[in-house]
């Protein structure tokens, strides 16, 4: 594996085994990842037991594409990820379950460490349990094979207990107010998770621009929230950890790795030299105007559509005041014959003092 390399009587990595369902006590499996390195090493055997025998199992296991899928997915669209509202609602029903199932827990230990009223010791009796449950491999796996009968029968009990004065079915209103706390839960943590990753509104109207250095138009729009930027970044690197331990060979996730951080970048050059291969010349369509040509046709048009503007100003001169009166000045001298317009005045040279006089 990616985190255990020897395997040996001195090796630090142990595999625990566990009794396989449905078979006698004598049996114990381990998993152990394919790939190279994989092996079993035998410490010592249990009392009374002199020989042991091997059986090897091949299995599928069906994690590994569903790593692999998942972090794909991750890294390649956590952009849109982070600003999807499901996703933002989803994060806070769970949060909101877990919670909840937190304040259960801490709950039921507060009372498991206070003890039954009128037995001495219940309260340490009932600790020492649950870590020997918690802790202890052979009560771990008793208590496993016990607890689905167990649950079955408790939770009858309590969905049919009624109340002895008034006969209420106390376990079923119970259940039904568990019910709704839990859905109130889910509800209140979506939608407080909604307000916290919720995004900007979009602009309405004209919507500011500036134009960038490669001449394109760059929208001047509100930034991104930073819970958003912080969620994408976590879905980032939640799907690059998926994809290190997605297998149990390294080259394999290293590869894809690679892919899916450079996927993106990969199809866009292989777009623009498509585009290369497949651009032309302008002068493959059509036949080009020479500079001289552009010049000579630029020049003939615009004296062409200035005519036409002083023939119009001298035929409607009450459309000259629909300006201001800074404009009107100008526009007037042009409907008498002056120039459309002005280049202005070069600045007089101040020399290296930074001081000059103009005199008008």
């Amino acid at each position: 594996s990616f985190l255990c390399r020897d395997c040996g009587p001195g090796s630090k990595c142990a595999a625990s085994i566990r009794q396989p369902w449905g078979v006698g006590d004598q049996v114990r499996d381990i998993y152990l990842p394919a790939g190279e390195g994989s092996c079993a090493y035998i410490k010592s055997l249990p009392e009374g037991v002199h020989r042991a025998r091997a059986q090897w199992e091949q299995t599928v296991d069906w994690t590994v594409p569903l790593a692999v899928i998942l972090g794909y997915i991750l890294i390649t669209h956590y952009a849109s990820l982070r600003s999807y509202v499901p996703l933002h609602a989803f994060l806070g029903g769970s949060l909101a379950i877990i919670f909840v199932l937190c304040f259960v827990a801490v709950w039921f230990g507060q009372r498991m460490r206070k003890g039954i009223p009128g037995i001495p010791f219940s309260g340490v009796l009932s600790s020492m349990a649950m870590l020997t449950v918690s802790f202890s491999a052979l009560a771990g796996q008793a208590f496993s094979h016990w607890f689905p009968s167990l649950s079955w029968m408790t939770g009858k009990a309590i969905l049919e207990f009624r109340d002895p004065v008034w006969n209420l079915p106390i376990g079923w209103i119970g259940f039904i107010v568990a019910i709704l706390v839990v859905v109130g839960a889910v509800s209140g943590g979506a939608h407080v998770s909604m307000r916290y990753f919720e995004s900007p509104p979009e602009p309405e109207g004209d919507v500011p621009f500036e134009i960038g250095p490669d001449g394109r138009r760059i929208d001047l729009v509100p930034a991104l929230p930073w819970p958003q930027w912080f969620l994408g970044g976590a879905l980032w690197t939640g799907g690059l950890l998926l994809l290190i331990n997605s297998s149990h060979v390294d080259l394999f996730n290293v590869s894809i790795i690679i892919f899916a951080v450079g996927i993106n970048n990969t199809l866009h050059s292989i777009r623009q030299l498509g585009r290369r291969v497949q651009a032309v010349r302008p002068d493959y369509y059509r036949t080009l105007l020479s500079p001289e040509d552009y010049a000579a046709e630029g020049a003939r048009r615009t004296n062409a559509a200035l005519a036409a503007l002083r023939e119009h100003l001298q035929r409607h001169p009450g459309d000259m005041n629909r300006v201001d009166e800074k404009s009107e000045l100008r526009i007037r001298r042009f409907s008498t014959g002056g120039n459309h317009f002005q280049e202005p005045l070069e600045q007089l040279d101040r020399g290296s003092s930074g001081w000059g006089c103009v005199i008008l």
